[in-house]
């Protein structure tokens, strides 16, 4: 069986085949679980965390944009669109 919390193993599965991109987002391409979120959601006192490695950007679309703690994913953006917060 794969490691990890069941829901993780879930909503990995979601990612990969509904979002072959990872047009739902959390981080940037080139970020690793657990470093801080994208989007300027995590502050000194309150850091928020990267939990789902596949919430990551992929390099053809490496900007995520948007992503809003306990609200909502971001989306993954080309390079030359430019992050947007």
């Amino acid at each position: 069986a794969e490691a990890g919390h069941y829901l993780e193993r879930a909503w990995k599965a979601m990612f990969e085949s509904d979002m072959p991109d990872a047009i739902k987002c959390s981080g940037h391409f080139g970020q690793k679980k657990g470093e801080e979120v994208c989007c300027n959601q995590s502050t000194a006192s309150k850091p928020v965390r990267i939990e789902l490695p596949w919430t990551i950007c992929r390099e053809g679309r490496p900007l995520c944009s948007g992503m809003v703690d306990g609200s909502g994913w971001g989306t993954c953006m080309p390079a030359d669109l430019g992050e947007r917060v």
